[in-house]
């Protein structure tokens, strides 16, 4: 799996976890198997091995409770990867 330089998750922006998924899966070219879950999230990420970091823009004025899960997920994954960083804004 490829990796990136940045990208960037806008949580106004994304109207469903599906959406979520569908950008991350793209951009970090995920498997064509990908499950489109929080576990196959957390696999994919695992599997990062080039220098990559998600930017995750929380909603102050709308956030959407499923966006936590991506948040954890997300976050928990970079604090044990070399490869995979996390920024919350």
């Amino acid at each position: 799996m490829a990796g990136c330089c940045k990208v960037v998750l806008k949580e106004s922006d994304l109207e469903s976890p599906r959406e979520a998924h569908e950008l991350l899966a793209k951009e970090l070219k995920f498997p064509k198997h990908y499950g489109a879950n929080l576990d196959a999230l957390e696999d994919c990420l695992e599997d990062v091995s080039e220098p990559t970091r998600i930017v995750l823009k929380l909603s102050k004025q709308h956030p959407k409770p499923w966006f936590d899960g991506f948040k954890n997920v997300i976050c928990d994954v970079a604090l044990q990867s070399c490869f995979l960083g996390c920024v919350v804004q």
